[in-house]
């Protein structure tokens, strides 16, 4: 029976990581990963389990392929409204998929700032026997900080504007 139902995109990532966990524990039972083990392996077939006569081993499968299904199924819908959600970001309208990219961009830029910032905090004294020789940072502390803390603020509004996109932009989801 199909029951469709309305999520808000980040519901339906929640759901998305349930169904990764099921998924998992699933195939650990159906021993997918011991399969390519137990043919390289040097162990006896005394070593080999066996399901427990309650296992219902074919209905576990189809489970298995039923998940499967809707994890690419609900996959496909979150990928689509990544990139058909829109909202203004710096002027300039952007979909959540590229929004993601610029928040990861962001994160980088404001690594490296966060590096500069330390750099231009200190002023490196060199010994010498007669003087001591001085070399000041090579870009001031203020505009660096200024630099670190306006990287620091966009990174808030695109996190900020993907949340309110993904609780506000709802899935319709066909549970099958």
């Amino acid at each position: 029976m199909e029951k469709k139902i309305k999520l808000s995109i980040s519901d339906a990532l929640e759901l998305r990581n349930e169904y990764d966990m099921h998924l998992s524990v699933l195939k650990d039972v159906l021993g997918k990963e011991d399969e390519y083990r137990s043919f390289l392996s040097r162990h006896s077939e005394v070593d080999k389990k066996e399901y427990d006569d309650v296992v219902d081993i074919k209905e576990i499968e189809k489970i298995y392929k039923t998940l499967e299904y809707k994890r690419v199924k609900l996959n496909q819908e979150i990928q689509s409204l990544n990139f058909l959600t829109q909202f203004t970001f710096k002027g300039e309208d952007i979909s959540i998929i590229e929004a993601l990219e610029v928040r990861k961009q962001l994160k980088v830029q404001i690594k490296q700032a966060s590096s500069q910032l330390l750099k231009s905090t200190y002023k490196e004294v060199v010994h010498k026997e007669e003087r001591d020789i001085v070399y000041r940072p090579k870009k001031e502390f203020p505009g660096v900080y200024q630099d670190y803390t306006d990287l620091l603020r966009q990174f808030r509004e695109i996190q900020t504007l993907i949340h309110d996109a993904n609780s506000n932009t709802g899935i319709n989801f066909f549970d099958e």
